[in-house]
């Protein structure tokens, strides 16, 4: 950069700094490299099979892929919209990717693994300033130190959102504790803050009180309210974008919370009633977490505290990560166990742990007390966390063994000349991701009728007389949960028949039961049925016609029958290629007469109206008034 006579500095001072700043550059990228170096190192020692490309995050993905590939947000070709995953900024970024080089699922996790590591390692360089050797003396440290924290090193390279969150969190709190140091707001850094919100669905209870306690740092510091604009501005836009999603997917609450039966509200009612059984579960859970992500190891730093520096940004940057351990920890006490595995959801705080050892212990170091603080205050800790080591196990679920699933499928639908099957399967990622079938989860991530139904005869009604998927999976645990609702409903064995069928064992409730587990095809839509159903198929592959349609429907109502819903059934297999050729008005004028109206304009209308499955459940709650009101 040549010399500008109008900046206030000589060509001397000019060169300095542009040395610093080369310099700060390149320790930036020694520190993240360290990181990768350190992280390759732990990886090397487990098998990928055990964490690589979890089947959930796989779900994200798909989602992305559908709007790309097919206009909207959901996981089936053929509608409707859902918000089936949690993690919105992921899920932002995959779509990016996807639509500029439609990368496969596994480059792009494999990818976001190691991104993510070399990010986390450069942003914890950030903290450090000074000579060379303190970051990478920290990230060399926290590097080591992260991969023995066995949950954290397997959720981060599991391709789920875990490895984004944690970038994001620190970036955070990097940003804010700049913020302090150079005692002016950067206002351009505020985007970083709403993604960080974004990172998961719940991501804003752990940022919100991070803004707070800058809003009041930055006041009592400054006598300004500009922290506390900063987070108002923060705070619109995530209320902003919280607004887009409940207008497009027609519910303030995303899908994944009704599946997973996730209530805030009636947490919250446990809570301040002190329920017994509830703090007595939520004490256990947030214990694990501490647990796991190393908290114990603060308790040699707490003791050196009153040796570390007394500046204002470092005490900020003490408060503002003891504010995510905070929120971490009472997690469960808002939300519940999480899926998968307890400690998933809450992965970023063992790199806070982490950053807040080695702050203190190098805070110390430049008061001036010598290395043998900065060992007393990082040896203790680097201990304990190598004693909180775990043994590597199987996170669930791999993609991989769902690709097998999603191969017998294609197989099935080949063998049957069947175009575009709708399946029925509790595990969604890999199955959904090939964009080859519609599927009705049994995991009910991706399925907002099967989400909200909490009647179990309302869900078999539906299940049966209305979705009737044409191939259905199930396995182990899902087999127990559904064995009375649909498995032991006499519509299951009068309607499908095994293609493979093989007993499980039961577990827990289900113990000492032999559950039903393999692959199904519903009688009715095989080739050989000879139904009504299945020639409407036939037709419809061979000339894709609205006029076929309006004739089945015809005859339905002609033989009096009250359930014409495989009429749109056959219709919406071929969905995608109706809305190709402009036909939706016509459908719905078709469907407009059908005894199942509800039912058909659901699927005729679901890719465009996140609201369209809400008839279809005032309608099964008609019949069934026990169901919890939507």
């Amino acid at each position: 950069m040549a010399y500008n006579p109008r900046v206030a500095t000589t060509p001397t001072q000019h060169a300095q700094r542009t040395a610093g700043t080369s310099a700060r550059w390149l320790v930036t990228l020694t520190c993240g490299l360290v990181f990768v170096a350190c992280f390759w190192w732990g990886y090397s020692r487990i098998d990928p099979e055990l964490y690589q490309a979890r089947d959930d995050g796989v779900i994200l993905l798909s989602h992305a892929r559908n709007l790309v590939d097919y206009g909207f947000v959901g996981v089936n070709p053929s509608g409707g919209r859902v918000e089936g995953y949690s993690a919105p900024a992921d899920f932002l970024l995959f779509t990016i990717v996807y639509a500029l080089s439609h990368m496969d699922y596994r480059s792009f996790m494999l990818a976001q693994t190691w991104i993510c590591t070399f990010l986390l390692g450069a942003v914890l360089a950030g903290f450090f300033e000074g000579p060379a050797w303190r970051p990478l003396a920290a990230a060399l440290a926290a590097g080591i130190a992260l991969t023995w924290l066995t949950p954290f090193l397997q959720w981060h390279g599991s391709g789920m959102e875990n490895a984004i969150t944690h970038v994001l969190f620190l970036a955070a709190v990097l940003t804010l504790y700049r913020f302090a140091r150079r005692e002016c707001i950067d206002w351009r850094w505020a985007p970083l803050l709403l993604l960080a919100c974004l990172a998961r669905s719940e991501s804003v209870v752990h940022i919100a009180p991070l803004l707070l306690v800058f809003a009041c740092y930055w006041g009592i510091r400054h006598k300004s309210l500009q922290g506390l604009w900063l987070g108002m501005l923060v705070g619109l836009g995530w209320a902003g974008y919280e607004g887009l999603r409940a207008l497009y997917f027609g519910d303030l609450l995303p899908n994944t919370a009704y599946a997973q039966g996730i209530d805030v509200g009636a947490n919250l009612h446990h809570l301040v009633g002190r329920d017994p059984d509830y703090l007595a579960e939520s004490g256990n859970l947030s214990s694990m977490i501490m647990w796991a992500h190393g908290f114990p190891a603060l308790a040699w730093p707490a003791l050196l505290l009153p040796w570390v520096r007394r500046d204002a940004p470092f005490i900020l940057l003490l408060l503002l990560i003891a504010s995510l351990l905070v929120t971490a920890s009472i997690n469960p006490y808002l939300f519940g166990m999480s899926r998968l595995d307890p400690v998933r959801t809450t992965t970023f705080a063992a790199p806070l742990v982490v950053l807040l050892a080695t702050s203190v212990a190098l805070g110390a170091r430049q008061q001036g007390h010598g290395a043998w603080m900065l060992c007393a205050a990082l040896a203790p800790s680097l201990l304990t966390l190598y004693l909180l080591k775990e043994a590597p196990t199987k996170l669930c679920c791999p993609a991989s063994a769902f690709e097998t699933v999603h191969q017998t499928f294609q197989d099935i639908a080949s063998k049957e000349h069947l175009p575009r099957p709708t399946v029925s399967n509790p595990d969604l990622g890999a199955v959904s991701w090939h964009k080859q079938f519609n599927i009705v989860d049994l995991g009910k991530l991706g399925s907002p009728l099967m989400a909200r139904l909490k009647d179990p005869a309302a869900l078999a009604d539906y299940y049966f007389d209305l979705a009737a998927p044409d191939l259905v999976e199930s396995h182990g645990v899902w087999s127990c949960l559904y064995l009375d609702t649909l498995f032991r409903d006499p519509r299951f064995h009068d309607r499908y028949r095994a293609v493979r069928e093989r007993l499980d064992t039961g577990t827990g409730r289900c113990r000492g039961q032999q559950l039903p587990a393999g692959f199904w095809i519903r009688k009715d839509i095989a080739a050989d049925s000879g139904s009504s159903e299945r020639h409407l198929v036939d037709d419809l592959a061979a000339q894709l016609d609205t006029r076929r349609l309006a004739k089945e429907l015809d005859a339905c109502l002609a033989r009096g029958q009250d359930n014409c819903a495989y009429v749109a059934r056959a219709a919406y297999r071929f969905l995608p290629e109706f809305r190709a050729a402009g036909a939706i008005g016509e459908l719905n004028r078709i469907f407009a007469r059908s005894p199942t109206r509800e039912f058909a304009l659901y699927l005729v209308n679901g890719f465009r109206d996140g609201r369209a499955y809400r008839p279809v459940l005032r309608e099964l709650e008609k019949g069934h008034p026990k169901t919890s009101p939507d």
